[in-house]
């Protein structure tokens, strides 16, 4: 990423208070209107998130492996594997022309968490 300034949103998808509060709006941040020191930071996490989507320790909206062929809770053959009502979708966009990464909270790094941490505590300013 070069040092050019960056928006970056959040949005969050899912979870169990998805259906009574609704479509929740983007979170963003923009390295234009934040401090350099934090502007620094954003792009470390940006990078330490990537890094661990990129290196397969966590891959984007990954669910664990659906039960056995003709297990009672096994789906029809072709429909996707059951996912949880809870689970919330993170999924972080980079503009301009920056990587889009995605993560549930079942696959949720370290790095991924900071990373939405920040831009949830940061969002707005300026």
């Amino acid at each position: 990423m070069s040092d050019q300034p960056l928006r970056v949103s959040l949005v969050t998808h899912g979870g169990l208070a998805a259906g009574f509060t609704g479509a929740r709006a983007a979170r963003v941040v923009d390295t234009g209107r934040l401090a350099p020191a934090d502007a620094a930071h954003l792009r470390r996490l940006l990078r330490a998130a990537q890094r661990g989507l990129d290196d397969g320790a966590r891959s984007a909206g990954s669910l664990p492996a659906p039960p056995p062929s003709g297990s009672p809770a096994s789906p029809s053959p072709g429909a996707p594997p059951a996912r949880p009502a809870d689970v919330v979708t993170y999924r972080v966009r980079v503009e301009p022309a920056g990587p889009v990464l995605s993560a549930t909270d079942l696959d949720l790094s370290d790095d991924f968490a900071d990373l939405v941490d920040f831009i949830e505590e940061h969002a707005g300013e300026g």
